[in-house]
């Protein structure tokens, strides 16, 4: 007879020199024990089941949608030109300029939410703008937005004509958080011109 050794479920059958007994059932054809199927195969309880609001880390998550506009929220397309303007706050190509910021939050408490704004480089994810700032949401709909800000560019020269990556982070007064970020294009640094109207003409060589 066989010796027969039993190890995680598995038969394993030393090598004997007689010849295998064709009557004898294979150990293939044995039904598995329902106790034995893996944990993948059992039903995953609904109260166990991942919450889409959650993050890895357990921290409840908003629904945030980055975008531009100056008086209202604009949807940013990936790909879409975005033309710095140049700010109040003066100072030429050296943070002189803004990309302009908008986000549209749905599932978040509209009071005092933290904004975070980021642009940095596609090639080399280098930051060249980042500001945060603590602001009440304005109502649109079912949803809260707000619009018209953004950082302004170290150096508006550095991202002409250049692919940016322009990132929002959203945080409100209950922890509740998320974030979106969009391929853009950078257009020219336009002169502001004398009378604020931007000239055709980039300050950039």
């Amino acid at each position: 007879m066989d010796a027969v050794s039993q190890d995680a479920g598995l038969v394993i059958r030393d090598a004997q020199p007689s010849e295998p007994d064709a009557a004898e059932p294979q150990d293939a054809a044995e039904p598995q024990d329902a106790a034995e199927l893996p944990d993948a195969a059992e039903p995953r309880d609904a109260a166990t089941a991942p919450d889409a609001n959650v993050g890895d880390s357990g921290t409840p998550m908003g629904l945030v949608e980055i975008g531009t506009g100056r008086d209202h929220f604009e949807p940013l397309i990936t790909g879409q030109t975005v033309i710095p303007a140049a700010g109040p706050q003066g100072g030429g190509s050296a943070f002189g300029y803004n990309l302009i910021y908008a986000v549209r939050v749905h599932g978040m408490n509209p009071s005092g939410a933290n904004l975070t704004f980021i642009t940095y480089l596609a090639s080399d994810h280098s930051e060249q703008a980042r500001m945060t700032l603590t602001f009440d949401l304005q109502p649109d709909g079912a949803n809260y937005v707000f619009f018209g800000g953004g950082p302004p560019l170290r150096e508006c020269c550095d991202v002409d004509n250049l692919d940016v990556v322009m990132r929002a982070e959203v945080t409100d007064a209950n922890g509740v958080s998320g974030a979106d970020e969009r391929l853009v294009h950078v257009g020219d640094c336009l002169d502001p011109g004398s009378d604020g109207v931007p000239t055709m003409m980039s300050i950039c060589p």
